[in-house]
């Protein structure tokens, strides 16, 4: 991504862009429904258009906690599927390739899903272990300095993971950043460089789907810096106009092919062009959580609303982004919202614990 683009990204949004401040950091994960404050049923405006029936709808066996920390990954092409289980510690493998069908479930929690869809990267253990996704076998055990987990993950390739955690920040004295390369077939540390931060509430999450580079920002001391994790070097850094009063940040999501980024912040929820580093176009006010559809300009708001008989609705609704305007109606009680890189399968957790699986080449052309 144009590393120009999210400085003047981070700057806008956080030196006054619509005066937002943020409140959220962690996984992409949707938060739980609740109806807003405000009237959301008084009939305008009227969300409702082609509504998408799920291709399929299957039990998962497991009912969500109420902290929402149940997690989806699904791999590039929408035929595997990891659900970490926050509640009960535990993952379940799901082949999609056809009808949704439970291979397993292990003990541990996924904390990243390769690319292929053949490993997976799971916490429960002493240290993290890489898995093998089709037979439930332990391939390696993530090899690194002392016990504490890592605060993101991410597979650049099926072979190399990437791992950035903070370290020493119980001392009082300034932590490590420290960011590490593991081969997954054996679990030691090909790379790795550590950087003194002065982090009192670091959230980190990765710039991107390849895992070049790493965003790391806090609330207290308000400095956002990007590392290049080839390099290993800083790439960009940017400072809050204000400390927060806790310790959540501004978080963003981006697509895959890198053409769009989402920023939400406590008061409204953007899509930027990472080109131009413009907004053009800013998710309803009922939303509470948007996701990029990794293909095509498009994006998926979840919300509640009503239509104009007063009906309350609540399910994803599936916006042009360049159109502003909305091209699906995708009904569900969600709480965690994934897509296949290639755009063509999405599957949602619900609040009952079913799993919805859509065939998004529905909106082909729109």
């Amino acid at each position: 991504m144009n590393r120009t683009f999210f400085c003047v990204l981070l700057l806008g949004l956080l030196m006054g862009c619509n005066n937002t401040k943020p409140t959220s950091s962690g996984p992409p994960v949707e938060p739980g429904i609740s109806l807003p404050a405000s009237s959301a049923i008084s009939g305008k405006p009227n969300y409702l258009g082609t509504t998408l029936k799920a291709r399929a709808t299957v039990e998962s066996g497991n009912r969500p906690d109420s902290s929402h920390s149940d997690r989806l990954f699904l791999n590039r092409d929408g035929t595997r599927l990891a659900l970490s289980l926050g509640k009960t510690e535990k993952t379940q493998i799901w082949d999609m390739s056809g009808e949704p069908k439970k291979l397993f479930e292990q003990k541990g929690r996924a904390q990243a899903f390769s690319p292929d869809g053949k490993l997976y990267l799971r916490s429960g253990a002493d240290k993290p272990e890489i898995v093998n996704a089709e037979s439930g076998a332990v391939v390696s055990t993530l090899q690194y300095e002392g016990t504490r987990d890592h605060a993101a993950v991410h597979f650049r390739t099926p072979e190399v993971l990437i791992g950035a955690m903070f370290a020493n920040r119980e001392s009082g004295k300034p932590g490590e950043l420290i960011i590490s390369e593991f081969n997954t077939g054996t679990g030691q540390v090909t790379a790795s460089f550590k950087v003194a931060y002065e982090a009192r509430n670091p959230s980190i999450v990765f710039g991107g789907m390849d895992g070049v580079e790493v965003v790391v920002g806090d609330s207290k001391t308000k400095k956002v810096q990007f590392w290049n994790t080839i390099t290993q070097k800083p790439s960009l850094e940017c400072l809050l106009a204000e400390a927060m009063p806790d310790s959540h940040w501004s978080y963003f999501y981006a697509s895959f092919d890198g053409k769009w980024l989402t920023a939400q912040t406590a008061k409204a929820i953007e899509i930027f062009d990472t080109k131009t580093g413009a907004a053009v176009s800013i998710v309803p006010k009922e939303a509470n959580g948007a996701r990029l559809c990794p293909t095509g300009d498009l994006f998926a708001a979840h919300m509640v609303f009503g239509d104009e008989k007063y009906n309350v609705h609540q399910g994803y609704v599936v916006y042009n982004i360049h159109r502003k305007e909305h091209l699906a109606f995708l009904p569900s009680s969600g709480l965690a919202l994934t897509f296949s890189a290639d755009g063509k399968v999405a599957v949602n957790y619900t609040k009952s614990g079913e799993l919805q699986v859509w065939d998004m080449t529905q909106l082909a052309g729109k």
